[in-house]
Order: structure tokens, then C-alpha cells, then sequence
């Protein structure tokens, strides 16, 4: 729903046409008669913000994702991203703990500027980041396979609670190119339809981009350019479902035939790239206009203020839900070191600032319909 500087004009449409039979009398004129439904295509991805905060000037901003993940915020220069204590999302009146605004990172003033952001709690990350799928997106040990599978789950989207029925597929490829993510070209990419039967029934598109292990100390690795991106388009609401009294219900073989029929091709996501063609790093960023892409740099993560894991990890708060204690507070940490985690994580307290981790904003609820 917004692009990547989350303009409010950037509005993606879907219109579907019912005609009767074109027909041309000779020297005559067209004619046809119409029967035009207008919908609004919406999928949850439009709720998370395009990147990482930064704090520039005493401002909170947009972090700069075509950096090098290397490039955190230091000395009031802007990088991918900044890096915030638990005790700073308390600090500034709670900036974090209540809805907050972030400005255009250039200093424009743009009808985004107004709109309000929040930490999101375990729930609401999932609306967009997938389930935890032992082989998909959870690898341990020999669960990597092909794999068709179920991953239905309750999730919140925009402020409602809603049961996301949802067919994943992969194709078990540990990497479609290099070899165990040694090479700057790797590339590891799964499938869904999720909120089946619901106005968010959506294809989505997970994609892990780059060289999973990093040397902060080299500034030509190819670790620091790795990403983790997510891409989304809405459908229209009877894909995958059967329609019962009136209301549309999710049946998963439909929804399994259009995932494996449709969206795992790449015809479904490019006019660019033909079925057949192998995917590269940068032909997944051919996209056809009514897709939605988020990327996120993995940075890492932070331990007793010590930076990890450069290329292969990032972790963001969740909203701390009632904690007041400076003891311990939630994180969502996403990795693509063999998927070992993308779960809520507990970050301790072992001293004073010790844990560490960004901000990856949510849309408060009630926004951009």
C-alpha cells in the first residue's frame, strides 16, 4: 500500500470488469456494456514500516537500508538503522511506549509525517513475518525438504484479531546459488497464501538475499550487503476458499492448488522475469506494480553490547506490554544462519545498557484504510 517513503497517493486498486460481447458494426462505434467492482487491495505488510528508526538531530527518522549493514548510526550520522537500550524506549516521556511519529529522513514535509507508529507486540510481527515451520522457516538438523504444508495461526492486523489460514511452500533448496551461503549471490526463497477467507487474503514471497556471516572489520564482504525481504499481493477474496452461507471459507486444497499453480511461478511476480528462469539477486526486485516489498539489513545482534552475527541476524523490540522493571524486556530476532530462529526472544539485563537491539515500527491502528 506504500511505497518505500510511504507516500499516502501511492494506493494500489483492483478493478474487475464484467462485459457483455464487444461487437463492431462496420464504420460503428465500440460499445460495451460495463459492470465496474472497485476494491481496495490491502495485505498486512502495508502495517510495518519500510526499515529501521534512526535519530538524527534530535529527530526520529527513517534509517537508510541501501547501506552496508555495517552501518549503524554513530556520531549523529545516519546508517541503516539505530541501536536503542530497553531503558531508552522508557526515556523522552515513554517515546516508544506510546504512539510516536517519524519524519522524512531528508527533512520534506510529507502527509506521512502524521501518521502514528508503534512497537508491535508477538502477534502483530507475525501478520507479516511467517510461522515458525520446522524445514521452512525454522531449519534444524535434516528437516530441510520440499514441502507443501499448512501454517494457520492467530495473528493481529491493524488493531484486529484474525485467524490467518495459510498454505507455505518450498522448494528445499538450501541455496539457489553459491554454495551453503558462502557467496555474496545466495539466495533461499519460500511461498505463501495467507488469510485465506479473509479482506487480507494475499500471496507472499520471503526471500534471503546475500552471504550469511560477515566480518564488520572488512568493508568489501559481501555479508554486509545481506538482506531479508519480504514481498506481498493482495488477491482477489474467493482464491482458496469456498463460499457458504454467504461467507467465504478457507479450503485448503483450493488454496494449496493456487499456491503451487500460480504463486510460486514467476510470471506471478514479474512481468520481467519468464516461469522457468532462475532467480537472481537482482531479478526478485523485477516486480509488477501491485506488489509490496519490505527489506531489512541484517545488522546483527547485541550481546552485552557486543555486536554478532553481521549478514546473518537482526532483532527488533516488542512493545514491553505492562513491564516496568528494567529487568528483562521481549525481542523478535530473525536469522537466516540455517533459519535457526525468527521467534520472541527474552533479552536479560546483565548491566546497565547492556542489551541492545533496533526498532522496526508498526502502523498504530486505524491507519491507511
Amino acid at each position: 500500500m506504500f511505497n518505500k517513503d510511504l507516500y499516502m497517493d501511492k494506493l494500489a486498486r483492483v478493478y474487475t470488469l464484467s462485459a457483455s460481447n464487444l461487437k463492431n458494426s462496420q464504420g460503428k462505434q465500440y460499445y460495451k456494456t460495463v459492470k465496474l467492482r472497485n476494491t481496495l487491495a490491502i495485505t498486512p505488510l502495508y502495517t510495518v514500516g519500510p526499515t529501521f528508526t534512526s535519530h538524527i538531530d534530535g529527530n526520529l527518522t527513517w534509517g537508510n537500508s541501501g547501506q552496508s549493514n555495517a552501518k549503524i548510526d554513530e556520531n549523529g550520522k545516519r546508517g541503516v538503522g539505530r541501536v536503542y537500550s530497553f531503558q531508552e524506549l522508557r526515556e523522552n516521556n515513554g517515546r516508544f511506549t506510546k504512539p510516536f511519529t517519524i519524519k522524512d529522513p531528508d527533512g520534506r514535509a510529507t502527509p506521512a509525517d502524521k501518521l502514528k507508529w508503534v512497537l508491535p507486540t508477538e502477534k502483530v510481527v507475525f501478520s507479516v513475518f511467517p510461522k515458525q515451520i520446522k524445514g521452512l522457516s525454522n531449519i534444524r538438523g535434516n528437516y530441510l525438504r520440499k514441502q507443501t504444508v499448512d501454517g494457520t495461526q492467530a495473528v493481529t492486523v491493524d488493531g484486529e484479531n484474525v485467524t490467518d489460514n495459510a498454505v507455505y511452500y518450498y522448494d528445499g533448496v538450501k541455496d539457489i546459488h553459491g554454495l551453503n551461503q558462502k557467496d555474496g549471490n545466495s539466495l533461499r526463497i519460500y511461498y505463501a497464501i495467507r488469510y485465506v477467507g479473509t479482506k487480507y487474503v494475499s500471496a507472499w514471497r520471503y526471500i534471503e538475499k546475500g552471504r550469511w556471516n560477515g566480518d564488520l572489520s572488512n568493508p568489501n564482504d559481501e555479508a554486509i550487503a545481506s538482506k531479508y525481504i519480504i514481498q506481498s499481493r493482495a488477491l482477489t477474496l474467493d482464491i482458496g476458499s469456498h463460499k457458504t452461507n454467504g461467507s467465504y471459507q478457507f479450503n485448503y486444497d483450493k488454496a494449496k492448488q493456487y499456491l503451487e499453480d500460480h504463486i510460486i511461478k514467476n510470471s506471478f511476480w514479474s512481468d520481467d522475469v519468464k516461469d522457468g528462469d532462475k532467480l537472481t539477486i537482482n531479478s526478485i526486485d523485477y516486480l509488477k506494480p501491485d506488489v509490496i516489498k519490505r527489506e531489512f539489513s541484517l545488522v546483527g545482534n547485541w550481546l552485552l553490547s557486543t555486536r554478532n552475527n553481521t549478514g546473518s541476524t537482526f532483532t527488533f523490540w516488542l512493545h514491553p506490554e505492562g513491564e516496568t522493571r528494567i529487568i528483562f524486556a521481549p525481542l523478535f530476532q530473525v536469522s537466516n544462519q540455517d533459519r535457526e530462529n525468527l521467534v520472541k526472544i527474552t533479552a536479560k539485563k546483565q548491566g546497565f545498557g547492556s542489551t541492545l537491539s533496533m526498532v522496526l515500527p508498526f502502523l498504530m491502528p486505524g491507519q491507511g484504510k
